[in-house]
């Protein structure tokens, strides 16, 4: 698993996740495949085996990110970039609950 992925997966894990490949709390997470965080309509995609994200609206999915490895990082850039309440909310409960020493 690449980053910010495992970090993500491993929270959610630890926080006893039971909603895989459904959406709850403005997140979907889809076992050693994807976390999408935001709606259905606009997201960001964190792939597990790619690092970094890529974000979605609509039907339209833009370039992958790679630069972000981890999700301080994350939640840094999709501040700066202005996205969704839906987005920015869920990192940020992340960025509040993930134990940084996974490697």
């Amino acid at each position: 698993m690449q980053q910010p992925y495992y970090d993500m997966y491993m929270c959610l894990m630890e926080n006893d996740w039971q909603y895989w490949g459904q959406w709850k709390y403005n997140v979907k997470a889809k076992l050693n495949e994807a976390i999408y965080i935001g709606t259905n309509l606009d997201h960001i995609t964190i792939l597990a085996h790619t690092r970094g994200y890529h974000r979605t609206v609509g039907r339209r999915t833009g370039r992958q990110v790679t630069a972000i490895m981890r999700v301080p990082e994350l939640c840094y850039e999709v501040n700066r970039a202005g996205f969704s309440r839906e987005i920015t909310e869920a990192l940020a409960w992340f960025h509040d609950h993930i134990t940084y020493e996974h490697p």
